[in-house]
């Protein structure tokens, strides 16, 4: 996407345009705008938005430092593609060669054409060729020629392999990502300058029909990468004491290990908790024999590695804490290294603590501050209530560590903070969220609740109920309910994130219960749970999310057991067909399915080959996925279909397929388009909203509107 750019200038408070050209009046169009380190003048560096940049050819097919449509759009690819060395001395970018990849071809009415444009994009499709990604690397001490240095890769993994986590080490030193195709090997190496000639320092294995991450990159220690070939010492034994969140080895409350002095590196890496299966931790890997050893262990999971602070010893990172997998906390553990012998350092890590779930007023607020001030004047803010259970949290560290700025992003209203990190204290209110606070006092929210159901094999899915503002959960009274599907694998609905939409609209004026399930195939409860739904797309989670909501239905009497539906949007809006198609209790009224998914075998290369693995049973695992096959099931149901022309993420033919099946077998069923609208349907949300609305009271049948509670919210006779 293209964008202007203007250059804000703090001391004198003047605006300049961004161009390639001086004295030019207007921001042109640029792709890509960012900084340059260490450079006296501050220069930035833009890209021009003619599909080339660094010496590409061929616009629209390859690009250079800027991603094609699946590394701009698939969350799991996005990365760096451009990044200077440390010192500004070197440029790396990636190339994406997107001229074997096939186009998708869709109708763009736009406003009075007489004759439709006829649109493309490169999108690969599982079987087909993907892009080809190619790393190059600039020496920019001499401008007047510039000559990109081709890297070269592990043949191996050059073949249609995905590559990201680029990064620069050192001002010499330039890591790289490469995963395989499959997802099943993924390699970290290092390039070196000046021939930036690559050596392995790392490769991740799946494990338990797992997958790997193709775009994380890994956090380096200060140490310069050598190689001594001296070799490793055994470790000592590591185990868990118990179910916390702790690390330690067989003498005490600590893990310690002997490596060789040099180069390290953290990763978030599957360990193993006995028979609870594999959960991402902190690993800390020695760049030499490649030898790991977690740093953190336990039933939670490690979500972000945020920083190594080496001068201080302290690593950070974010988790979702054992059995309460919607809270983001950040997290610290000492990591002391001692060197022991010239060739020898001990490394200790000790037990993580938590630096957000204290929860206690600790927030000061800034009295006075000029320009010429160096320290922060704080006193105590008595008189403001500030919120105090900040359960999903998003951080941003100084580059020192000295500060971290802490968003508190629910479950209340968002509100922001400093905080000093060698006291922990909140030391100045950047946003208390006390406006949007105030206002949502004023009105009457739904009710939240959140609970685990135990459903096969022992697993824990996580649900949560908006219920309608002022009902008891002791009355007779029965309210129906809305089911929100995502199922996505690695997904989440069920957080302590703040979000008011649709659900809330809902829950609140119709007074309508609103449920959400994670379960099986769903993230942040360990790779054992998440992994379930490997090779089985549309099964094991249309179960789970059938099964839940059977149980619900039965055990909660304020539940309407004839006025239930479900809608989803993308993949949740395939679960949410497959719910209505599935359901032999007929527990569920009527479906709605909003830019779904209906054949992994139109979608795009990345998603389908990572949960329906190429091998063995690859053509039965797709078929049986296939929402068409079972539209049979939908007779005399109800089922609502939702789908935008310009939809690149989930094409348009999905849904026309799935009309197709359905009127080749004479279902009945509605069908929406949104003309020349995306996935997201932003210019039409106004009228979706409504039009689900009405066709959610024609599934629900006529509403008893003449008992009111006094709260002014609509009840159901039982």
């Amino acid at each position: 996407m293209s964008r202007r750019y203007h250059v804000y200038e703090v001391q004198t408070r003047n605006t300049f345009p961004l161009a390639p050209k001086e004295n030019t009046a207007d921001a042109p169009l640029l792709q890509l705008v960012m900084w340059a380190p260490n450079s006296a003048t501050s220069n930035g560096y833009t890209s021009v938005n003619n599909g080339k940049q660094s010496g590409s050819s061929d616009t629209g097919v390859i690009f250079n430092g800027i991603p094609d449509w699946m590394y701009a759009n698939v969350p799991e690819l996005m990365s760096q593609t451009l990044a200077f060395s440390p010192d500004g001395m070197f440029l790396s970018f990636l190339s994406f060669n997107d001229s074997l990849v096939r186009e998708y071809k869709y109708t763009w009415m736009g406003d009075n054409i007489k004759y439709p444009e006829v649109r493309t994009v490169r999108y690969p499709k599982t079987g087909t060729i993907n892009p080809n990604v190619t790393v190059y690397v600039v020496n920019l001490t001499v401008l007047k020629y510039i000559f990109p240095q081709q890297i070269k890769l592990p043949a191996e993994l050059s073949n249609g392999s995905y590559v990201g986590g680029m990064t620069w080490v050192s001002p010499t030193d330039l890591s790289v990502t490469i995963t395989d195709r499959e997802q099943t090997k993924a390699m970290t190496v290092i390039c070196r300058a000046p021939a930036f000639a690559c050596f392995e320092v790392h490769t991740e294995v799946t494990i338990s029909d797992g997958w790997v991450l193709p775009s994380e990159a890994p956090i380096f220690s200060k140490y310069k990468i050598t190689n001594p070939n001296i070799p490793i010492l055994n470790a000592t034994n590591t185990t868990k004491t118990d179910g916390n969140a702790s690390t330690t080895n067989s003498e005490g409350d600590k893990v310690t290990n002997e490596f060789t002095k040099g180069g390290y590196i953290l990763r978030r890496l599957p360990v193993r908790d006995g028979e609870h299966g594999y959960f991402r931790h902190v690993v800390f890997i020695s760049s030499f024999d490649k030898r790991t050893v977690p740093l953190t262990m336990g039933r939670f999971e490690v979500t972000e590695i945020l920083g190594w602070d080496e001068t201080n010893e302290v690593v950070y990172f974010m988790a979702a804490p054992e059995r309460k997998p919607g809270q983001r906390h950040l997290y610290k553990i000492y990591v002391r290294s001692n060197v022991i012998k010239p060739s020898r350092v001990y490394i200790t890590a000790s037990p993580p603590t938590c630096l957000t779930c204290d929860n206690s007023q600790s927030t000061f607020k800034l009295v006075s501050f000029n320009e010429n001030q160096t320290t922060i004047v704080t006193t105590d803010e008595e008189e403001t209530e500030l919120p105090n259970n900040c359960l999903y949290n998003k951080i941003y560290f100084s580059k020192d560590y000295s500060y971290y700025v802490q968003e508190c992003l629910g479950p209340d209203s968002p509100s922001v903070y400093l905080v000093d990190t060698q006291t922990n204290h909140k030391i100045y209110v950047l946003h208390a969220g006390d406006l949007l606070r105030r206002r949502l006092g004023q009105l009457a929210l739904p009710q939240i609740r959140t609970f685990s159901v135990e459903i096969r094999h022992g697993f824990q899915a996580q649900v949560r109920l908006f219920l309608p503002p002022g009902m008891k959960e002791d009355e007779e009274v029965a309210f129906p309910l809305v089911l929100q599907v995502d199922a996505a694998p690695g997904s989440q609905l069920v957080s302590e994130k703040f979000q008011v939409d649709w659900n809330w609209y809902l829950c609140s004026q119709r007074s309508m219960i609103i449920a959400q399930i994670d379960a099986r195939g769903s993230g942040f409860q360990g790779e054992l749970l998440r992994n379930q739904i490997h090779g089985k797309l549309g099964t094991i989670e249309i179960e789970d999310q059938l099964g839940v909501l059977t149980y619900l239905r039965d055990n909660l009497k304020f539940v309407d057991p004839a006025r239930i539906c479900s809608y989803g949007w993308g993949y949740g809006g395939y679960a949410a067909a497959l719910t209505l198609a599935d359901d032999s209790q007929q527990v569920i009224q009527c479906s709605i399915s909003i830019n779904p998914v209906v054949s992994f075998g139109y979608h795009y290369s990345f998603f389908t080959e990572r949960y329906i693995p190429m091998g063995g049973d690859y053509l039965r695992a797709l078929q049986e996925s296939d929402l068409t096959s079972r539209v049979e099931n939908i007779k005399n149901r109800n089922l609502m279909i939702v789908h935008g022309t310009a939809d690149l993420f989930i094409h348009q033919e999905h849904s026309l397929m799935l009309a197709r099946a359905l009127i080749d077998h004479d279902v009945k069923f509605r069908h929406q388009v949104y003309t020349d609208e995306d996935h997201k349907l932003s210019g039409s949300l106004v009228h979706l909203y409504k039009t689900l609305e009405w066709y959610i009271d024609d599934c629900f049948g006529p509403m008893d509107d003449n008992e009111w509670d006094p709260a002014g919210f609509f009840v159901f006779k039982q």
